[in-house]
């Protein structure tokens, strides 16, 4: 919030005679379904012609830490300076076994696979997709979200597939020309999607958001060095910081830095906006029904054997407190690991 008062950058651009550049400044909002996009209607305005550059991106597609064999799934999309339809395809499969893909696009390279006992695979190093969308219906999945490869050539493919003008490539703004910076505002969309839906692609994109406004680079370290270094400058312990959505672990977190943060959002004068973010018992986000009879508003942090819950307890007294579990290494089910939780929330609720 501290870094966004502005808005996030949504693009950079600038203009010679006829032409329009545009460099990408990691606006995961491009396309992505619920939230507004701006460069989608100012390069609809124009009638220039649009070249677009990558120069600023300085990071792989994937952040340390992140399992490389999690390229298929929906939680792992990869990182990009230009970021479209939340750099996923989505595929609808119907009853009948048919199915819709958006961006169609993507039609040409999904192959109907009968034979293939997975509801689809994809090429790690490629866009070719295999569905069985018989399995897919027999499984009740009538809906897949599918990371794609990302490549320079194939952004600039499907922003002219959409708004049905010439998208050429260039390696970078010519350094002659005075380059301007939009901003995308209206945050909150993308915020519900963080914290309601756990998203890690919008988490890690406003990360490299974050970048651009601190080093005019889209290199997540920068940002993570300045939080570090200018903002959180009284954290109370010593912290390992690596992405922006947890998907590393290489994270160091403790649940005390965890309840320090709490407290200092609790405390932030936007916090009656902020906690409307946060997931909340019974509304369908992240949270596990186990919670539902609680007043909580908790973000989870999940991975294979670690199950993390941390945010504000409401007491019977109608006291709020920051509370603050992680969970790691556990070989038993995630449901008794919630199921222990609950009960010492519940515990706490009625006494506090």
């Amino acid at each position: 919030l501290l870094l966004f008062e502005q808005g996030i950058p949504a693009f950079q651009f600038a203009h010679s005679g006829d032409s329009l550049f545009i460099r990408g400044t990691g606006d995961p909002s491009f396309l992505l379904l619920d939230t507004s996009s701006v460069l989608f209607e100012f390069l609809k305005a124009t009638d220039d012609k649009i070249y677009i550059s990558s120069s600023n991106f300085n990071i792989k597609r994937f952040g340390s830490g992140w399992a490389w064999d999690d390229y298929l799934f929906d939680y792992q999309a990869e990182l990009s300076p230009i970021p479209i339809y939340g750099n996923k395809i989505t595929i609808h499969i119907k009853s009948d076994s048919t199915y819709e893909v958006m961006p169609n696009y993507f039609n040409d390279r999904i192959q109907a696979d009968k034979i293939n006992s997975q509801p689809y695979l994809r090429n790690e190093y490629t866009n070719s997709i295999y569905l069985n969308p018989g399995l897919c219906a027999h499984r009740q999945i009538d809906e897949l979200s599918i990371p794609f490869l990302i490549q320079d050539t194939l952004i600039a493919h499907l922003m002219a597939d959409t708004l049905k003008k010439t998208i050429r490539l260039i390696d970078r703004i010519p350094p002659t020309l005075s380059v301007k910076t939009v901003y995308h505002r209206n945050l909150d969309g993308l915020y519900q999607m963080l914290l309601k839906q756990s998203d890690n692609f919008i988490a890690e994109q406003l990360l490299l958001c974050a970048a651009q406004v601190v080093s005019n680079r889209l290199d997540s370290r920068l940002a993570v060095r300045y939080a570090l270094d200018s903002i959180f400058t009284d954290i109370p312990q010593k912290i390992r910081w690596v992405d922006g959505s947890g998907l590393s672990r290489y994270n160091l977190v403790s649940p005390g830095t965890n309840i320090w943060l709490l407290k200092k959002i609790y405390h932030h004068p936007k916090y009656n906006t902020i906690i409307k973010f946060f997931p909340k018992a019974g509304d369908g986000s992240t949270l596990p029904q186990v919670f539902n009879s609680l007043d909580i508003s908790a973000k989870t942090g999940t991975l294979s054997n670690n199950f993390n819950l941390s945010g504000y307890l409401t007491g019977a007294s109608g006291k709020p407190y920051v509370f603050s579990f992680m969970n790691n290494h556990y070989l038993q089910s995630k449901s008794r690991v919630t199921e222990a939780m609950y009960e010492l929330l519940q515990m706490l609720s009625v006494s506090l």
